[in-house]
């Protein structure tokens, strides 16, 4: 714990400085109350020194008796009193030098550590009561957001960074503090959809510390999810010369790279992902595969995306297989049928690495970068996904003979993390707005979504939608499904990926800012040529899309 450092430099004995505290405390008539009250707890420091604290106690609190208005006093007492294991005291007194002083950086770093953070949720109600008590302590704000400000803190952070008015000393804080502030606001506004005002936070964060390496990181993805690409890669060329080891800096450069085409550059640099702390890499025995033919060698190759990713690298299985003696694939168990049908993938499992035998292995996702792939030249003929699971799988009811079927979903898959929930949000529509746009003459909807609100149920029986989803256990059973229907339309989630991989005709429904493999305006893709594109004109507005979808349903090109 920090003492105030008020004269330490002559150390009497406990005993001495006992004496000279009472002796001082008689006589201190004779003197200013302010200059007897420093003497003793000069002297009291002395005793503190010496781990001394019961003395030490006897001189601040003698010392506090003739001048209760010291704030320096209240941090050594505190001190004392925690050296004692009087815990509770000594917040109280830290408590009354940030009464005295809100500004004190000793005194808010002093009553922090008095905290018991392992009830973090008491610690934070304690922060909170103080700071309504001196509102003005922007020392106290930092401080405490400090505190917070590590991943699994996040929901907290925010928690105390939206319910805490900013107090109008901060600019006076020190230029790190400043830039810390400016990238919580930054991040309180993103997360409330105001990107104008978060930008120009993070912006003035990046101005009063340039060497704070946040407000880079969060400045370049609101940049790019307002498709300011060019912008975005400003920031991050200039955050990557001054951080070239950065990883998330440097896979939101190849991220943005990607958006833009340049895949040859972003399939390198998005290696990087492994260094952004977002991903892990599984530990396993021999090296990573380099691409050379090894024919007599088995390759592992583990799905380490989401599903919808691993789908669609699916199609270099087969490269890998021409390569080597075996294949084995490791995915989710929920791939694992499908999986089986892809061309070249060997052995396709769920289980466990250390039962498997290979002499290489590679993450399914570094396949791009290998294959040299370009939007101009992507590996693998569709289909290269194929419906094997028929046994269960009834044929789809048709109220009437001459319907087109057309199978729905409406909502990416949900994965916690604000992060991760805001991509959620943007990806998915509604199933009302869906359905009300895509109910026409002639054609049967049929639900494939997996993952939905029970409000959800009640609106398939309003709009006649046949739901599907109770009869699918895993994306085989979704792919004999998809074999039926001539048309599926849908939000950017696997099951797009799965219908392109088929070769059956799928419409995407993308937000604003689209994920990267779906490159720009464009209204196709180089990955499926059955797949169709209706892309946002203005973020979380799907009014546009729908409407293009509706008319060209109506018109029957399909």
């Amino acid at each position: 714990m920090t003492t105030d450092p008020n004269s330490l430099n002559s150390f009497a004995s406990p005993q001495v400085a006992s004496k000279s505290i009472k002796d001082q405390e008689t006589t201190a008539v004779k003197g200013s109350f302010q200059d007897q009250a420093i003497a003793l707890a000069q002297q009291a420091n002395q005793a503190l020194a010496a781990a001394d604290w019961s003395i030490a106690l006897t001189g601040y609190r003698a010392a506090l008796r003739l001048d209760p208005a010291i704030p320096g006093v209240y941090i050594n007492l505190a001190a004392a009193l925690k050296g004692l294991g009087k815990m509770a005291a000594a917040r109280q007194a830290c408590a009354q030098a940030l009464r005295l002083d809100p500004h004190s950086a000793i005194g808010v770093r002093n009553w922090l550590a008095l905290l018991d953070w392992a009830d973090r949720t008491q610690a934070m109600q304690a922060c909170h009561h103080l700071l309504d008590q001196i509102p003005e302590s922007a020392a106290l704000y930092v401080a405490a957001a400090h505190r917070l400000n590590n991943r699994d803190q996040f929901p907290e952070l925010m928690d105390w960074v939206r319910s805490r008015p900013l107090p109008d000393t901060w600019r006076n804080l020190p230029s790190f503090d400043r830039a810390a502030i400016g990238y919580w606001q930054g991040l309180k506004h993103y997360f409330d959809g105001d990107l104008a005002t978060a930008e120009t936070w993070l912006r003035r964060a990046i101005a009063d510390e340039v060497t704070y390496q946040p407000p880079h990181v969060q400045l370049s993805l609101i940049l790019a999810e307002q498709r300011r690409l060019t912008e975005a890669l400003a920031v991050l060329d200039a955050a990557c010369a001054r951080w070239p080891d950065h990883g998330t800096l440097r896979h939101n450069r190849a991220l943005c790279w990607l958006t833009l085409g340049h895949w040859a550059e972003g399939f390198v640099e998005n290696e990087w992902q492994w260094r952004s702390g977002q991903m892990t890499k599984q530990d396993l025995p021999g090296q990573e595969w380099d691409g050379t033919p090894i024919p007599d060698r088995t390759i592992l190759i583990w799905a380490d995306q989401g599903f919808g990713d691993s789908l669609q690298w699916a199609r270099y299985l087969q490269w890998v297989a021409d390569r080597c003696q075996t294949v084995i694939l490791l995915c989710p168990k929920a791939l694992v049928r499908v999986m089986r049908s892809a061309p070249g993938a060997g052995y396709v499992t769920d289980g466990v690495c250390e039962t498997l035998h290979f002499n290489t292995h590679l993450p399914l996702s570094s396949l791009p970068r290998l294959t040299q792939t370009t939007v101009d030249r992507v590996p693998a003929p569709i289909p290269y996904l194929f419906p094997t699971a028929t046994e269960g799988i009834a044929p789809l009811p048709l109220p009437k003979p001459d319907q087109r079927r057309v199978g729905i979903v409406w909502a990416s898959g949900f994965r916690s993390g604000d992060r991760l929930e805001t991509i959620h949000r943007q990806k998915s529509s509604s199933l009302p707005e869906l359905a009300a746009a895509l109910t026409v003459p002639g054609v049967q909807l049929y639900s494939l979504q997996v993952d939905r609100a029970d409000a959800d149920v009640a609106h398939l029986a309003q709009f006649g939608i046949i739901d599907l989803a109770p009869q699918i256990k895993d994306f085989a059973d979704t792919a004999a499904y998809l074999a039926q229907l001539d048309l599926l339309i849908t939000v950017d989630t696997a099951i797009c990926h799965l219908a392109g991989a088929m070769g059956k005709p799928v419409w995407t429904l993308l937000c604003f800012a689209a994920d990267w493999r779906w490159l720009l305006d464009r209204p196709d893709t180089p990955w499926y040529p059955t797949m169709r594109l209706f892309r946002q004109t203005e973020p979380g507005d799907w009014s546009e899309p729908l409407q293009q979808v509706r008319s060209t349903l109506l018109s029957g090109q399909f």
